[in-house]
């Protein structure tokens, strides 16, 4: 419930401000004691697809890379906070990151029923589709109005019309969203056959946005909203790697069919 002074509303966020500086401060200590876990190379017994793409994507600077993704498995968040302080009768829009509006789009494809949008033909209808969808995500608490509002519409419209986005809505049996456990080995994550503890084995878990299966085999989607220009595809596409290998062992041990082919959506670009 949010309290009240004479002039001024202060959001929830800023409720629990106090409990997360204490939780940073807290945190901070352990930074230290996770540089000094590195010196004796230490392999995680656990790590999400996420912790890989991080280690994959920056190489180049390895110490600080190694360092994050230690910081990461010990729950430790040094992002800004968010919060708001509002006087009476006076709105402020949220702002949303990148990623944040990156995870949006992930929940409308999640919570998204296709079925609805197979007679769908142009932008006209894939837009009133839309609206009425995400009405829909706010009675049920889904989305608030700022993230409602926070929406790229104009990316949705892309996949919907896209002749990708058709076949994924035209299948008929798709599954979204589907969790898995996998054991590899870390060379098999750091992608370096050479590093010390290559062999020691790893539990992966992580989370598959889409996937089909038909008669003759799978087909693995992952969706991205990264910006993708002629100077990163390739960069990127080697960052995604493992997390599409990782995604290829799960089906196949989910379903018992191979995986026939993988497609990385960059539905900026649809």
């Amino acid at each position: 419930e949010t309290k009240c002074t004479d002039d001024v509303d202060i959001c929830d966020d800023v409720k629990h401000e106090n409990n997360l500086k204490e939780e940073i401060q807290s945190h901070k200590k352990m930074e230290n004691e996770l540089n000094d876990s590195l010196v004796h190379n230490v392999v995680p017994l656990k790590v999400s697809v996420s912790d890989i793409k991080r280690l994959n994507s920056a190489k180049s600077d390895e110490d600080d890379v190694v360092a994050d993704y230690f910081y990461e498995k010990r729950h430790v968040t040094m992002k800004k906070l968010n919060y708001t302080v509002q006087k009476k009768n006076e709105t402020k829009k949220r702002k949303f990151s990148s990623a944040e509006k990156g995870t949006l789009i992930h929940t409308c494809l999640q919570c998204m029923d296709f079925s609805l949008c197979r007679d769908i033909k142009n932008k006209k209808q894939a837009e009133a589709f839309l609206n009425r969808f995400i009405i829909d995500m706010k009675e049920k608490c889904v989305f608030n109005e700022d993230e409602a509002n926070a929406i790229d519409k104009k990316i949705l419209v892309g996949f919907i019309l896209s002749e990708k986005g058709q076949y994924i809505i035209n299948s008929e049996n798709v599954y979204k969203e589907t969790p898995f456990t996998l054991n590899m080995t870390w060379a098999e994550i750091i992608g370096d056959d050479t590093i010390e503890n290559a062999s020691e084995i790893v539990s992966v878990q992580g989370i598959i946005d889409c996937f089909i299966e038909e008669d003759d085999g799978c087909i693995v989607i992952d969706y991205k909203t990264d910006y993708v220009n002629a100077d990163n595809s390739e960069s990127l596409d080697n960052q995604y790697a493992v997390q599409l290998k990782c995604y290829c062992a799960a089906i196949e041990k989910i379903t018992g069919k191979k995986v026939k082919h993988t497609e990385i959506l960059y539905l900026r670009q649809m």
